[in-house]
């Protein structure tokens, strides 16, 4: 295990306080007895991340002044903002996740705050192609999708940012579940309830998942232990298969699939088709039968979090049992 670097009483500044992950993580600092002063844009992202817990500083990414305000005297900035889809322009998520990720790195620079953790995703190594690897892979030279592309780069720019006083420090979630999920369980609830979801190469695909209260316990173990520099996957330490997981998702909110079976190879062809066509008639994003999509929920994803567990002393605190069961009672 990495030397620790115990927290101290001062507050920790976090955004994206109010999304699914940064609600748990708000609660989780609570219960452990550290402050937190979170990010606001909106009267709504105030109101939850004051239920969670912190109190709030209200501004957004590009309004450096009430950042840098905001982070005076804080000794960690855990930075969980991002926009998490492909529906936007490149000039969205360049704005909102390269330049939001300098910006916030700025600040905290600025008000002399010492370690800073970013939250990315195993997207940033996206490449339309199955993988099974760990933190040793490469970046690719060309991602998948606007969303890899950005979180890459906002990775990228965290890590190089590391110096001799100032600690940086990447956590990699994978196909993050639990309750309050606002992405995977209703986006593939929706497509079943639409008639528009198959088992694309049978679901048989191998993937890494993620319970947010791994994830949680995964962000405060590299907040303490992690190496300056470095990226760490964070997961359940258990490969799923695709269909067998989603299955049981699905079951705990009494949703039923009964969906047919597309081949890989032809679901693959009809995305890039449907992405060109995308392109040709100027619209914006990308459509719901994607590569990106593909890559995330279709072909093997696997990450190994070993590199988490040696060094930061990380181990998974909710089974998947333990999740499906408070999904059930939840619903």
């Amino acid at each position: 295990m990495n030397e620790r670097r115990p927290l101290d009483r001062r507050p920790v500044f976090v955004t994206g306080g109010s999304g699914f992950i940064g609600q748990h993580l708000l609660v989780a600092l609570r219960e452990r007895g550290i402050r937190a002063r979170a990010l606001a844009r909106s009267d709504a992202a105030a109101v939850a991340v004051s239920r969670a817990g912190a109190d709030v500083v209200r501004g957004d990414l590009s309004d450096l002044p009430s950042l840098t305000e905001g982070m005076r005297g804080c000794q960690a900035v855990l930075h969980l903002a991002a926009l998490v889809r492909d529906d936007g322009s490149r000039d969205d998520f360049q704005r909102d996740v390269i330049d939001g990720t300098s910006d916030v790195l700025a600040a905290a620079r600025t008000a002399g705050v010492g370690r800073f953790v970013h939250m990315s995703t195993e997207a940033v190594l996206a490449a339309g192609r199955a993988l099974d690897t760990d933190e040793r892979e490469p970046y690719p030279r060309h991602t998948v999708g606007l969303y890899s592309w950005s979180k890459q780069e906002a990775e990228k720019r965290v890590l190089a940012a590391a110096s001799g006083d100032f600690h940086t420090v990447a956590v990699r979630p994978t196909f993050v579940w639990g309750l309050g999920d606002t992405v995977l369980l209703p986006q593939i609830a929706a497509a079943v309830a639409a008639n528009r979801f198959a088992w694309v190469g049978g679901g048989r695909a191998r993937k890494s998942t993620s319970h947010v209260g791994n994830v949680v316990e995964g962000t405060l173990c590299a907040l303490e232990y992690g190496a300056n520099g470095e990226a760490y996957f964070i997961n359940d330490a258990e490969v799923r298969v695709v269909r067998d997981f989603l299955t049981e998702l699905l079951t705990t909110q009494g949703i039923d699939i009964h969906a047919g079976d597309i081949p890989l190879p032809l679901a693959y062809g009809a995305a890039k088709a449907t992405e060109a066509a995308w392109r040709l008639t100027g619209r914006r994003g990308t459509p719901a039968l994607s590569v990106a999509a593909l890559n995330l929920v279709f072909m093997d994803w696997v990450f190994s979090c070993e590199k988490a567990q040696r060094d930061l002393g990380y181990v998974p605190v909710v089974s998947l049992a333990q999740g499906m069961a408070e999904l059930r009672a939840a619903s």
